[in-house]
């Protein structure tokens, strides 16, 4: 069964980043090498013959257009310093092409190609790190991922010593390893099918850690996730508002697997960012879950938090809409709202296609 997805096409150029791709080393690619070219042929060169034969079909109208240098027209629009040999590479499908080159392309009166190649594009990479596997589309699980990185995630971006660039990282943290390791992991490798992952337990808390530059730039300038200490800055992003807000329930999902939780028969959780405290209220207010907003409280930390209460009979609104729009797969997350243990287990089991 193909995934639900939402929306409009994601525009996969906006991973690429003026003020930090610099030189052509820091530019991510589109993977479109040939199977030739590869030592072991996968589902990642699946589109690449494809791509190459409309590059080649772009090459021709260029000279007719541009002329026999139309590549130096093409160099000078990307503004890197590139040998003209690379350009050669790319376009026999020996190498990955930047991103960036095949917006410059579209730039030049290539629209329609372009925007087959990238309806094809399904993989992207740097040039160090592993090779991602791209969504085009939001589907459920990007949007829980989403509430989750929001609630109890970090997006991480710290300059390379000695160096004229970035690390980049992706971190979620949870007191439950169960979590971490037989979903959020899971949900991660399916969405982006990339290996790797780091779970380590450190500070009375599981971490999983994913250093990748592609990923780190698909939160923060498709989703727009904001990055570093993000608490103080943080909104529901508009994607998730574009679409309808019963849609939108794994992102509620993922917000109270991270720090939305019980609190005897009521829930709630306490956030630094007072306009995502006020976007939650309206989001569950939209879904006709009542929700309270506290006054902020100075803590000894010096900072302000911002707090949201559900009152015990808007629980019950809540878990009915989370049995009516419930993400499958996930048996678990229900919990929370059931009480965690048998009952939770034996209630949720009782949904028709729960447990699937």
């Amino acid at each position: 069964m193909a995934a639900q997805v939402f929306g409009t096409q994601f525009n996969l150029f906006d991973l690429h980043n003026v003020e930090e791709d610099v030189t052509l080393k820091h530019c991510l690619r589109a993977f479109t090498i040939l199977p030739k070219y590869c030592e072991f042929s996968d589902d990642r060169n699946k589109h690449a013959e494809e791509i190459v034969l409309t590059l080649k079909e772009i090459e021709k109208k260029a000279k007719m257009t541009f002329g026999i240098d139309w590549r130096k027209n093409w160099i000078e629009r990307i503004g890197l310093k590139i040998k003209t040999e690379s350009i050669g590479l790319w376009i026999i499908g020996r190498s990955p092409i930047p991103l960036i080159a095949l917006e410059k392309l579209k730039d030049m009166g290539f629209k329609r190609e372009i925007d087959h190649i990238m309806s094809i594009v399904t993989y992207v990479s740097s040039s160090t790190q592993d090779i991602v596997k791209i969504p085009r589309f939001l589907t459920p699980d990007i949007l829980y991922l989403t509430g989750l990185l929001l609630s109890d995630g970090y997006l991480q971006r710290t300059n390379r010593k000695n160096e004229n660039s970035f690390l980049y990282g992706v971190y979620i943290f949870s007191g439950d390893k169960s979590l971490l390791e037989n979903e959020v992991i899971p949900i991660l490798k399916s969405t982006f099918d990339f290996s790797n992952v780091r779970l380590v337990y450190r500070r009375r808390a599981w971490t999983m850690s994913k250093r990748n530059k592609v990923l780190f730039r698909f939160f923060t300038r498709i989703i727009d996730i904001p990055y570093g200490k993000k608490s103080i800055k943080s909104k529901i992003p508009q994607i998730v508002w574009s679409i309808d807000p019963e849609k939108a329930i794994p992102f509620l999902a993922g917000l109270i697997d991270g720090d939305i939780g019980r609190h005897g028969k009521s829930m709630g959780g306490t956030f630094r960012s007072e306009k995502f405290v006020d976007d939650v209220i309206s989001y569950l207010d939209k879904l006709g879950v009542r929700v309270i907003k506290r006054k902020t409280n100075i803590l000894k930390t010096g900072y302000i938090q911002n707090e949201l209460y559900i009152p015990k009979d808007q629980v019950e609104v809540l878990k009915d809409i989370m049995v009516r729009t419930y993400l499958p797969k996930r048996l678990d997350r229900l919990n929370i709202l059931f009480c965690r243990g048998t009952k939770a287990v034996k209630i949720a089991s009782s949904v028709p296609g729960f447990g699937s």
